[in-house]
């Protein structure tokens, strides 16, 4: 089996599991809002804690279907590198990551605050100046 199938096959899976789990996160969500009536301009602070990790993992999932879907669909395709699309995979990624950091803060905060999910942002933004300057410099 060649990586480049493998490929193939990883990214589909990744992005349909990541709408599958979008989809149950958001018909979760959408009883949870309904049952709790959380409507209006501050419907955020309404939110439970399990609500709250939903809508981060909704946000995560999503951005790795996101991505995972469009390294599948250029595969299939059988194009060329420059074929991918930037844009997807920008969007993508950058929603996934966001999703991260909403699961990281979520799920560490009760126990120890916002240091893990500041700590992993400045990670991260110290890692892509590394890797940008390696790169461009």
């Amino acid at each position: 089996m060649g990586s480049d199938f493998l490929l193939e096959i990883l990214n589909g899976n990744f992005g349909l599991a990541g709408v599958s789990l979008s989809i149950i996160c958001a018909i979760y969500l959408a009883h949870e809002m309904i049952a709790l009536k959380v409507y209006g301009w501050k419907w955020r602070d309404r939110l439970s804690r399990g609500m709250r990790i939903a809508l981060a993992m909704m946000t995560l999932s999503g951005g790795i279907a996101i991505r995972s879907l469009e390294v599948m669909r250029w595969r299939m395709a059988g194009a060329a590198p420059a074929d991918l699309s930037q844009f997807w995979l920008t969007f993508g990624g950058i929603i996934a990551l966001v999703g991260f950091l909403c699961s990281i803060r979520e799920t560490s905060k009760p126990l120890y605050g916002n240091g893990p999910w500041i700590w992993t942002l400045v990670a991260m933004a110290i890692y892509t100046a590394a890797a940008s300057a390696m790169r461009f410099l």
